[in-house]
């Protein structure tokens, strides 16, 4: 039993170290690899790169709500509207 054991422990880890390198990247997984430099970069460009790339990739959806999310960031301007906690201080209000 102990030695099937070690075996399979063996396969499992051999299966894993081809996925995950030693230093912890996804060496053999191109989509993994475009994925993370993605979110690391975290621009539409870079979601827009990986879509292009992998259009029916595993994070297609959340690089796609992440383009659409930055994109309202990037087009809604600077609020000129005083903040309630401004609003407080202003009014002699102290919390």
């Amino acid at each position: 039993m102990n030695v099937v054991w070690r075996n399979l422990t063996r396969i499992i880890a051999t299966l894993l170290l081809g996925v995950v390198g030693s230093s912890g990247t996804r060496a053999q997984d191109p989509e993994g690899v475009a994925w993370d430099q993605a979110q690391r970069i975290n621009t539409t460009d870079s979601f827009q790169n990986y879509l292009s790339d992998f259009p029916m990739g595993a994070h297609s959806q959340e690089a796609f709500s992440r383009m659409i999310r930055l994109t309202q960031l990037e087009e809604s301007p600077p609020s000129s509207e005083p903040t309630t906690q401004t609003k407080r201080r202003s009014a002699g209000t102290s919390y």
